[in-house]
């Protein structure tokens, strides 16, 4: 694609307006055992925030996508009683001293749910234990919910588990629509509840627009025509637009950069949790400047090649980088596949590619 393209491309993709929030202000956004502590106070039918049992029923109403697939399924079926006497547990402890992020019963309902709260990290819990764990409270209806920003590949196949996705912003948006529909908050006197309850929606809007902008991204540089050589080289070309500092009529807008700029804190998250995974087999991790777009780790191999898995805007790129002395070279280069990519399945090919590479080079 050519630059030009790319720029008109780029500054084309919308960038809805973000709000100002405490909660990222201060860095907790992204933590799960924090959230899942706020996302506990709401679920509390009786605490100040007076939206009585709003959250638990908008979280019932969303609809849930399958385990295993990305694959929208029918609706939960639940009773419409209210759930007002529900207790709320974060950390609820299970068989093997594992832990379910949030638990929610009601005697009155006569129903359990449980739910893993999935911000950053992969899917990759002993569910089997969480559904244990729900089952023990004995009552007559149990929901199993992963609750997550996007879509998450698991990182091995859950045989016949009862769980299902939700998309945290469709069920933040099931909140809005009844909140604003039994016009909670224009009692003047609960002001303050309106700006914690406002605060953490917008956070988690926020989340999803940055989520919205790596799919945009990744449409853009992963159409059907596309080579992998096409994907790389169009990521490298936008990490050079990126990379020069001012904007210009001819270059990026300011919005593009600030938008690329919140795609890069995510890249480099989604590499470190990988890194975490990997650092025990020999990889490395590589400090990315602060004006480059792409993320990765590296493996030193013999006679001092290396193996490198990259995150791009193109997606996940695996590299053999061959030592010839100081002097220039191609790495050889395999796609993996786009940012939502499983860990297991990005081990999968590396592991494939280094075995093509060791019978290629001996």
């Amino acid at each position: 694609m050519k630059e030009s393209e790319l720029i008109e491309n780029l500054n084309a993709i919308s960038i809805k307006t973000k709000h100002w929030t405490y909660l990222q202000t201060i860095g907790v956004s992204q933590k799960e055992t924090v959230m899942a502590e706020v996302l506990k106070y709401f679920f509390q039918p009786n605490q100040k925030h007076g939206l009585k049992d709003i959250f638990i029923k908008a979280l019932l109403e969303t609809q849930p996508y399958r385990l295993n697939k990305k694959e929208p399924i029918n609706p939960l079926i639940f009773d419409q009683s209210n759930f007002e006497d529900a207790k709320v547990r974060t950390e609820a402890t299970t068989d093997h001293k594992k832990r379910l992020d949030i638990l929610v019963t009601s005697k009155q309902a006569d129903t359990t749910i449980g739910i893993e709260f999935k911000i950053n990290h992969s899917l990759n819990n002993p569910l089997e234990l969480y559904t244990k764990r729900i089952l023990d409270e004995k009552n007559k209806t149990n929901f199993f919910i992963i609750l997550t920003p996007y879509w998450k590949e698991p990182e091995h196949e859950y045989k016949n588990s009862p769980f299902v996705q939700i998309i945290l912003s469709d069920f933040i948006k099931n909140v809005e629509i009844i909140v604003k529909k039994e016009k909670y908050f224009e009692n003047k006197n609960n002001t303050y509840q309106y700006y914690i309850y406002n605060d953490f929606i917008n956070t988690i809007k926020n989340r999803g627009l940055e989520v919205e902008l790596v799919k945009a991204y990744s449409k853009l540089l992963n159409n059907i025509e596309s080579s992998v050589e096409q994907k790389r080289n169009d990521s490298f070309k936008i990490q050079n637009l990126y990379s020069k500092n001012e904007v210009t009529e001819n270059g990026l807008n300011k919005e593009s950069k600030l938008a690329l700029t919140k795609v890069k804190t995510m890249f480099e998250s989604k590499v470190n949790n990988l890194f975490k995974v990997l650092k025990n087999n020999q990889f490395e991790k590589v400090n990315a400047t602060s004006s480059r777009l792409d993320s990765a780790i590296l493996k030193k191999l013999e006679n001092g090649n290396q193996l490198k898995i990259r995150l791009t805007l193109g997606g996940w790129f695996i590299e053999f980088w061959e030592s010839n002395e100081g002097e220039k070279t191609e790495p050889k280069v395999n796609y993996i596949g786009n940012y939502f990519k499983s860990q297991t399945k990005i081990i999968e090919e590396a592991i494939k590619f280094e075995k093509i590479i060791q019978r290629e080079t001996n």
